[in-house]
């Protein structure tokens, strides 16, 4: 979560900077939502749980922040004055 923020802070800087239109790739977060996976999984693992079942939830949860930092990043970039 805290890296699509920097990511559209970033994102801000760039678009009032230049003309024009901008891309990105979200690529560069991978490495952050692989973080979040190995976080949510040791959480899962120290429980107790078996490792199927904690890579079952790890990923769901994974899978949630992803949705909850995507839809937080397209309302930054949506509501950005430049």
């Amino acid at each position: 979560m805290t890296a699509s923020t920097i990511a559209s802070q970033i994102i801000a800087c760039v678009a009032s900077s230049q003309y024009g239109g901008s891309t990105i790739t979200l690529t560069h977060l991978a490495p952050f939502v692989r973080d979040s996976y190995n976080i949510y999984l040791n959480k899962y693992l120290k429980r107790g749980l078996d490792d199927n079942t904690a890579q079952k939830f790890a990923k769901e949860d994974t899978q949630k922040e992803i949705e909850d930092s995507i839809q937080t990043l397209n309302y930054q970039i949506n509501s950005l004055m430049t």
